[in-house]
């Protein structure tokens, strides 16, 4: 669990007591606790997931918070002040709330579909309707019908869903935890290899996972992979596998990027049509337990994830620094470039080639898991490190897993 210190803007203040009511973004963050800072009240969880402070008479215009949680550093997605004796405050605060997202999400896929859309790459217009298909406070506003029914013209061609779609869709928390999962087994794997413990191929079979979790990853996997094929009327935006391999390796080199750098409001930062934190790499960590499941259309699951494990190299060299060597192959792409070189597309093309050489069918599963693994370790060394020695001789790290996603010892 991580800590840090947050300094939230307030709105207009009512007179007399007053109680703020706050709302974080369901992005692959969980928050444990949130209280006053520096070690003062505890804020209360609500039912409806906002967090209250206890009343107040204060008139600063900001509170200064410290804010405990797992996964990604929490984002406040929203603050409202209600008088301390509103019989309803909570309530209250949560509609202006949900008003107000509303409204910022309407304006976020407006603003993209009106943005030079009849000149959109078809990899483009894929990615800010994969973005906003699977990002979970956007999905949860587009699978709303009222929400959906406000959208119009452009932002209705491109992110609109059919009410096919809409029901087969996951929720945002199920992707919010299968994210967090998939991230969290990664991590633990490396872990275990940091430590010598090196993988041995098993047989490629499915793990024991409990139905009713191996039913919840199968809907995630078929909605991605009728996404992902445009199987759906109207997404047949890219297609085939060499499309698809095309649109995520323009994808991971940043190539689509359209956002200004100078841009820091989270908000519209989002649908951006780039990777944007290291969760990139559980791309690849479902793809495997896709194959590893068995989970219909198996062999394209593989060619997605030796795809993704390949495209790790691309983003580490193009996002951050360059990672220590291993042994993967004598031509390993991050060792050509420095942080934040652009590719040229031959380039990505040679690299994805090579690794349809050295993968070439689900019999290299194992191996390519290893890879795979061996990215994370080195992404996440020093975050590796610490837990290691975090454990040191108290026990094996990474012991304890997901019940979400876990598979057994990998």
């Amino acid at each position: 669990m991580a800590a840090a210190d947050y300094a939230v803007k307030l709105p207009p203040l009512p007179s007399g007591e007053w109680r703020a009511y706050l709302a974080f973004a369901a992005d692959r963050t969980t928050v444990r606790s949130v209280q006053l800072a520096p070690g003062g009240a505890p804020l209360a969880p609500e039912p409806s997931g906002l967090w209250r402070t206890p009343g107040r008479r204060s008139t600063r215009r900001s509170l200064a918070l410290r804010i405990r949680w797992t996964g990604e550093p929490p984002q406040i997605a929203g603050v409202v002040v209600q008088p301390a004796d509103h019989a309803n405050g909570g309530d209250a605060a949560l509609a202006e709330l949900r008003a107000d997202e509303r409204r910022r999400c309407l304006e976020l896929l407006d603003a993209r579909a009106r943005r030079r859309f009849d000149r959109w790459s078809r990899e483009t217009r894929f990615f800010l309707r994969f973005d906003a298909w699977t990002n979970p406070p956007v999905l949860s506003q587009l699978v709303d019908e009222e929400f959906h029914r406000q959208l119009r013209g452009a932002s209705l061609q491109l992110f609109g869903m059919s009410e096919e779609v809409r029901r087969e869709a996951p929720t945002a928390d199920h992707i919010v935890e299968l994210s967090i999962g998939l991230m969290q087994r990664a991590r633990e794997r490396a872990e275990r290899l940091a430590c010598g413990e090196l993988p041995e191929p098993k047989p490629r079979r499915a793990r024991a996972v409990a139905a009713t979790e191996r039913r919840r990853f199968e809907v995630v996997a078929q909605f991605l992979y009728k996404l992902f094929r445009g199987r759906w009327p109207g997404t047949r935006t890219i297609a085939s596998l060499e499309e698809i391999e095309r649109a995520f390796a323009l994808f991971a080199a940043g190539a689509l990027a359209f956002v200004p750098l100078e841009e820091t409001d989270a908000y519209r930062m989002k649908l951006n049509a780039e990777p944007d934190s290291a969760y990139f790499f559980a791309f690849a960590e479902f793809a495997l337990l896709a194959v590893r499941l068995g989970v219909p259309q198996s062999s394209d699951w593989f060619s997605f994830a030796r795809l993704f494990v390949a495209l790790e190299d691309v983003f580490v060299a193009r996002y951050g620094a360059p990672l220590q060597r291993h042994d993967l192959d004598e031509q390993y792409l991050r060792q050509q470039r420095s942080a934040g070189a652009p590719f040229e597309l031959a380039e990505l093309r040679e690299h994805l080639a090579r690794y349809r050489q050295l993968y070439p069918t689900a019999r290299q599963l194992d191996q390519l898991e290893l890879a795979h693994t061996i990215n994370v370790l080195h992404a996440a060394r020093d975050e590796v490190v610490q837990s290691v020695q975090r454990a040191g001789a108290g026990g094996r790290p990474g012991a304890k897993r997901s019940g979400a996603v876990a598979d057994g010892d990998s």
